[in-house]
């Protein structure tokens, strides 16, 4: 058994991945503001950066429009669509193609692990056929 001896807060990391280029921000008690990233009424969390029509958007954030700023606040964490990469597919994340592959092939998830495992004894050799041209 392990026993923690010194000093235990109550503090817990978070961490931040953007579904267009894939940085990771973490860091304890961190917000997406202080992560500089969004996250869009459908729940995509990008970088600042990549936000679409940013000029407007950081107009809107630095109190340009008619939001108080606790709306500006929660804006970061329900960002409008008209923001958003992913939303207009200028960028699509890792999990809209593998849903849209598994609906178009008419296959559910489990039936590709399963094949998964029938033609790959591990890993390493699963990572060999995909990296191949």
């Amino acid at each position: 058994m392990k026993i923690r001896k010194g000093f235990v807060s109550n503090s817990s990391s978070s961490s931040f991945v953007c579904e267009v280029c894939g940085e990771e921000v973490s860091g304890m008690d961190m917000s997406l503001e202080e992560a500089e990233m969004y996250e869009c009424k459908n729940g995509h969390t990008f970088c600042q950066y990549h936000a679409l029509d940013n000029e407007a958007l950081e107009e809107r954030l630095s109190g340009g429009g008619d939001e108080d700023e606790d709306e500006l606040s929660d804006l970061i964490y329900k960002l409008p669509e008209q923001y958003c990469p992913l939303c207009h597919f200028d960028s699509v994340c890792e999990a809209d193609l593998i849903r849209y592959l598994l609906k178009n092939t008419k296959r559910s998830r489990e039936d590709v692990a399963k094949k998964l495992r029938e033609i790959f004894p591990n890993y390493k050799a699963f990572n060999t056929y995909v990296s191949e041209e």
